[in-house]
């Protein structure tokens, strides 16, 4: 029984607690995957878990730190973080700080449904080619600024051709906000699996020690 105290139990605790870690982890990654649509990997593989030990019989399961920006923003509602494109726009005095820029139908996206990174690339190398960022622009993009005096919604557009009008095509729009709702709902999630599992897991960890205690 001493023995069971001192050694089995702790180890059995720690193994029904790193099995219940484990398999929130996996509820967190079906969570991730069901929320969003069409997620990338980085998201579907955010969560981390820190194992227990026989001294500390303490599992954490949390979001990766470097992606817990991306999805804070649809945990908690709100307004999302700027863009590589958008933190350009605001060096060069066309997109105020608190508006953002938002893809529009006809910018070219990833199997993800993001904007190309490339091409978004492209966007900002063209735009800086000549940093005027003006309508009527011989360039291939060009900026309508908030407030410009234009036919066009404020935004950044590429030209196609020598043609007029139609052949004008909106990359992306800038918008004065961009709300997110609450829809993830992660804590809330893996705290009632942990909660569900946890008893289970550590009962049938201290009955195979008690079963195999010598």
């Amino acid at each position: 029984l001493q023995r069971l105290a001192e050694d089995q139990i702790p180890y059995a605790t720690m193994v029904g607690i790193n099995s219940t870690a484990f398999a929130v982890q996996r509820a967190s990654r079906r969570q991730l995957e069901t929320s969003f649509d069409r997620p990338t990997p980085l998201i579907k593989g955010a969560t981390r878990v820190d194992k227990a030990t026989k001294q500390t019989l303490t599992a954490v399961v949390y979001i990766d730190p470097k992606r817990s920006p991306i999805l804070q923003v649809h945990e908690e509602g709100g307004k999302r973080g700027r863009q590589a494109l958008e933190r350009f726009l605001i060096m060069q005095g066309w997109l105020p700080n608190s508006w953002r820029a938002v893809p529009s139908e006809s910018m070219p996206r990833d199997a993800y449904g993001n904007p190309k990174r490339a091409e978004v690339n492209k966007i900002m190398a063209e735009l800086s080619a000549s940093i005027s960022g003006i309508a009527n622009s011989s360039r291939r993009c060009f900026v309508i600024r908030p407030g410009q005096r234009s036919h066009l919604t404020p935004g950044i557009y590429r030209i196609r051709s020598r043609s007029e009008g139609r052949a004008i095509m909106p990359l992306f729009l800038f918008v004065s906000t961009t709300q997110y709702r609450a829809i993830l709902h992660w804590e809330p999630t893996v705290k009632t699996e942990a909660q569900r599992l946890l008893p289970d897991e550590v009962a049938k960890a201290i009955q195979r020690a008690m079963a195999t205690a010598r």
